[in-house]
């Protein structure tokens, strides 16, 4: 079940590929896009970096997948890319950040990393699994329809799919818990020393001057959301179905 978006993970790839246009095949070589889900490993639930904030005083889960579920993903990810000249990854085995366990194999070694990187149309691994997918697959999209129109930038696609790699995968996957974890830590010990006086310095020097300005434009930003949402629930497939 995909963590967030309150249905299977299989259901998600079908109502964002239908939002996209595109109609779902199997072991077809001429398709456009191949897209390969890196999901969690046999029987174990979807795992999620962020858990360790929402619910802090549960014990750590176990990892989503094994280091075989990780290479069995890279060997169909090289089949697939060897068929397919345009293939993405959603790495939805963790909401809110890439697998470790996927990522190792990449990172193995700096200096001789996984030959199919460079080969690959996309990867995504951010937030939910319903914005992993539509944003692997949107990349894969832009990619063919600019090969299909002559208009592929090469170094710009591999600047965007380092991007992702660095922050949905490393950054989000690995990095920002301990970050978190260290911050969480700094800002307990600085509050329970003395509060009051550092809230108030916060508040009058940092908010106060700019508060006005700020709460315009949280209800521009709102009347833009909602109209934009209203707009596209009447006019777009629903690609979340929640």
């Amino acid at each position: 079940l995909a963590r967030f978006d309150g249905q299977p993970i299989g259901e998600v790839v079908r109502r964002h590929t239908q939002a996209l246009g595109a109609t779902l095949c199997s072991d077809n070589p001429d398709a456009s896009l191949a897209l390969v889900v890196h999901g969690p490993g046999t029987d174990q639930p979807m795992g999620d970096h962020l858990g360790h904030l929402t619910n802090p005083d549960q014990p750590p889960a176990q990892p989503a997948t094994s280091d075989q579920d990780a290479q069995a993903t890279l060997n169909t990810l090289e089949f697939v890319i060897s068929n397919h000249p345009t293939t993405v990854i959603a790495d939805v085995a963790y909401a809110n950040g890439g697998d470790p366990a996927l990522l190792k194999h990449w990172q193995a070694d700096a200096t001789n990393p996984w030959p199919g990187l460079a080969n690959l149309a996309g990867y995504s691994a951010w937030n939910t699994p319903g914005n992993s997918i539509g944003s692997a697959l949107a990349l894969g999209a832009v990619v063919h329809w600019a090969k299909l129109n002559e208009a592929y930038n090469k170094p710009a696609h591999h600047q965007v799919l380092l991007t992702h790699l660095l922050d949905d995968g490393v950054y989000q996957g690995q990095l920002r818990q301990a970050l978190s974890k260290d911050i969480a830590q700094w800002l307990e010990q600085v509050m329970s020393s003395n509060p009051y006086p550092i809230c108030r310095w916060v508040f009058r020097t940092l908010i106060a001057p700019h508060l006005a300005s700020m709460l315009w434009f949280v209800a521009v930003g709102q009347l833009v959301v909602s109209v934009n949402f209203v707009i596209g629930f009447l006019t777009r497939p629903s690609a979340w179905g929640r």
